[in-house]
């Protein structure tokens, strides 16, 4: 049985982290106060950032990009969880993103139980389900959590075990692009609810990628946008509905945005250290947005705990940090033992049997480790077995020659 996308991740992070690597990025954490102003404003540039005229420092990688939408069944395009058309990152839930899947040897093995157990519906969507906003006008906690379940239940039809959502940016204004998929504008209706969605997911055991993380409060030119705002009202709006649904335990991953905090990108800002796994106390893994290669740092994001980016990255970026950067390595570490804790409390691991083949793979410096204890381990118990022998010898011989 071979491992998804995710930990194909995780374990290239570990491997990487265990050949030396590891250092300070160039950015720095620099805490959550960005500006003065006390809601949050934006300065947008007269050109979208992903133009190729903005693109300074890294080149577009040749490598296959990881799946944004999700894949065939039977040879239908399942393009929706939530039945709003994910043919790009601008449209709804959709995209709904890293949704994982266990691949067999057969080409329709573990796909999940449409096919698994030939749902005669297999070859349809799934189910059309409302906007956020319109769910948040219930203010009804027990129908959001059936809304979660319905779409776990979905998922587990599917085959898929994460979900690039729900939204949770505020409805600061009347025409943002994705209003539809936020709840609202206020930040405590918006994690309650949210938080009860999330809920029902977790439990058909799917993970939820909170999103876009955070202050992405605008659509047009959101793309390497500065956002400014004060602590007090980053904490009070725009974080409030995340701290919610994270300290509720109900999902603890989250999708960066394309915007900054500041003039940082904010995968790269530090918040996701200091606030949202030092304060919050998430064990989740936090994914870019669409990965633009631009204004984006890969090494910064790692170091600052955003573990993944949501398409490709250029490795090359990395060569400077493989030797004498342990805390860069250590990072890498975090990121892959967030990655593997996600994926191994979720429907990930459905499927499972006693023809499970579990491959043991010891990383070098567990051997090396292991080689330099059983040294210490042989000089110990041969002093030890050189002190007895003198013990005894000194009780039998050395006192019968005093008598």
């Amino acid at each position: 049985m071979k491992h998804n996308n995710l930990l194909v991740m995780a374990t290239s992070l570990l491997l990487l982290a265990s050949c030396g690597g590891g250092g300070d990025a160039s950015s720095k954490a620099t805490g959550l106060s960005s500006g003065a102003q006390e809601q949050s404003s934006s300065s947008s540039s007269s050109s979208r950032t992903r133009s190729s005229s903005s693109k300074t420092s890294v080149s577009v990688p040749t490598e296959a990009p990881f799946p944004t939408t999700l894949p065939a069944i039977s040879g239908t395009n399942v393009t929706s969880i939530s039945g709003i058309r994910s043919g790009g990152e601008n449209d709804a839930v959709a995209n709904p993103g890293f949704l994982y899947e266990w691949h067999g040897d057969g080409a329709s093995s573990n796909r999940g139980l449409a096919v698994r157990l030939n749902d005669p519906d297999k070859n349809l969507y799934p189910t059309i389900y409302p906007g956020s906003g319109i769910v948040a006008a219930t203010f009804n906690p027990d129908l959001s959590h059936d809304y979660g379940l319905a779409w776990g239940e979905d998922c587990l039809w599917a085959g898929y075990s994460g979900l690039y959502g729900p939204g949770l940016n505020a409805h600061r204004g009347a025409f943002a692009g994705r209003y539809f998929e936020y709840f609202s504008e206020d930040p405590v209706l918006s994690g309650k609810l949210c938080s009860r969605l999330c809920a029902g997911m977790k439990e058909r055991g799917v993970y939820a990628y909170l999103k876009h993380f955070a202050l992405n409060d605008q659509e047009t030119y959101r793309e390497g946008v500065c956002t400014w705002a004060n602590e007090q009202s980053i904490r009070e709006i725009y974080l409030k509905p995340y701290q919610i649904v994270v300290e509720d335990r109900s999902a603890e991953c989250v999708m960066t945005g394309f915007n900054r905090l500041g003039v940082l990108w904010t995968g790269n800002h530090g918040f996701l250290n200091t606030v949202f796994h030092g304060e919050w106390g998430s064990r989740g893994i936090a994914v870019s947005d669409w990965w633009t290669g631009s204004y984006m740092n890969h090494v910064g994001g790692i170091y600052n705990g955003n573990d993944i980016p949501d398409g490709t990255s250029v490795i090359s970026s990395w060569n400077n940090y493989k030797q004498g950067h342990p805390a860069f390595a250590w990072a890498m570490r975090e990121s892959a033992h967030r990655i593997l804790y996600t994926v191994a409390h979720s429907n990930a691991m459905n499927g499972l049997s006693s023809n499970t083949e579990v491959i043991t793979l010891t990383p070098p410096w567990i051997g090396k480790l292991n080689t330099a204890k059983t040294a210490v381990d042989t000089v110990f118990y041969v002093a030890a077995g050189f002190f007895l022998v003198s013990v005894v010898l000194y009780f039998t011989i050395g006192r019968k020659k005093e008598i």
